[in-house]
């Protein structure tokens, strides 16, 4: 790597350092607060532990009252014991109930409602602009928060230009989409874990909606990198509702406003020069240098005339401006004078 290239690396470290410095790695996600839909929610998202649950038996208000689901999955029901509700919906949970008061109550009228959902927590990480833990803290995760795979990487700051959405990895607790009732509850032994393959190109290309899957709580999803998307394919990407609305690069060298700037995912370098203010007249417009962080930490570079088509800029990319040749000459000519011709010399 020559001189200009080590120095450009620097540059590109100083700036990771500056423009990633997120004190909280844990990001929330906060929907409005609006009132829940019970017969939307009626065969919705699984329950799981901290959801508030209002539970009713017709003719018995002894056994009627508010539920919390403990950190086990279960509730206390009066009479019934025990009942273990996690990843069962509300109707599934309404069932099991209504099977363990058999026994004491005659024909049992039972009715389960929620009166809030607990946060749900999911993993993002791949080829996302904010990889972590990520929490939905909304009021009813399934209709208004980040119910969708597609919302939660939009949450997540969005895919990058490299991702591959034709390939996400989602793994999950086999049971977190299905009830659970034919399970032995009371068991320790821990769930397995399915993974599930999603291509979201379905979903841009066609409007397919069957493609963005519903996610659950616990959720790890992987988008990978892709070398191989088309420019059509990428510019197709940075222009679905699955990239960020902006990104920030930073400019730097002979430009006008060096630092900074806010640009759109699909801009290229000399979109991000202009928004520095364009060159200086010392800017060498046949020499701006693209550097870039690959995901194994060694730094990629690429050299650019101002104009020029470029791979699409990603967060955090940096870009230097070299100084014109001329302009060297020039530097070099001045200081030649001033050894040459002394100012003093005038007044001799």
């Amino acid at each position: 790597m020559n001189s200009k290239l080590f120095i450009g690396a620097i540059f590109l470290a100083a700036v990771a350092s500056i423009t990633y410095s997120v004190p909280d790695t844990l990001i929330v996600a906060r929907a409005q607060q609006l009132p829940i839909d019970q017969d939307l929610l009626r065969d919705g998202a699984p329950l799981k532990p901290g959801d508030r649950l209002r539970l009713t038996v017709v003719g018995f208000p002894e056994i009627s009252g508010e539920q919390t689901v403990m950190a086990d999955g279960g509730i206390q029901v009066p009479l019934a014991g025990y009942v273990n509700v996690w990843h069962l919906t509300p109707s599934e949970a309404t069932e099991l109930i209504t099977a363990k008061l058999g026994p004491y109550v005659r024909r049992p009228q039972v009715s389960l409602s929620i009166d809030s959902l607990s946060p749900t927590r999911v993993s993002v990480t791949g080829a996302v602009n904010r990889p972590g833990p990520l929490v939905l803290d909304t009021p009813a995760a399934s209709l208004h928060g980040a119910s969708t795979l597609s919302e939660a990487l939009t949450l997540a700051g969005g895919v990058t230009p490299q991702a591959d959405i034709q390939s996400i990895l989602i793994r999950r607790n086999a049971y977190s989409n299905r009830g659970v009732s034919s399970l032995n509850l009371r068991s320790n032994d821990p769930y397995p874990i399915e993974e599930v393959r999603v291509n979201l190109w379905q979903s841009i290309r066609e409007g397919d909606l069957s493609a963005d899957i519903p996610i659950y709580d616990g959720d790890e999803i992987l988008v990978p990198v892709s070398n191989g998307l088309t420019g059509i394919e990428q510019q197709a990407l940075l222009s679905s509702s699955l990239a960020p609305n902006a990104i920030t690069v930073n400019v730097g060298g002979e430009v006008q406003r060096p630092g900074i700037v806010e640009i759109s995912p699909n801009s290229d370098v000399s979109s991000a020069v202009a928004a520095a203010g364009g060159l200086t007249l010392d800017g060498a417009a046949q020499n701006i240098v693209l550097l870039r962080t690959a995901p194994d930490g060694t730094v990629e570079n690429y050299i650019y005339s101002l104009g020029e088509n470029s791979i699409p800029l990603a967060n955090g990319d940096a870009i230097i401006v070299s100084q014109s040749g001329r302009s060297r000459v020039r530097g070099f000519l001045d200081i030649l004078s001033s050894i040459l011709f002394p100012v003093g010399f005038l007044f001799d």
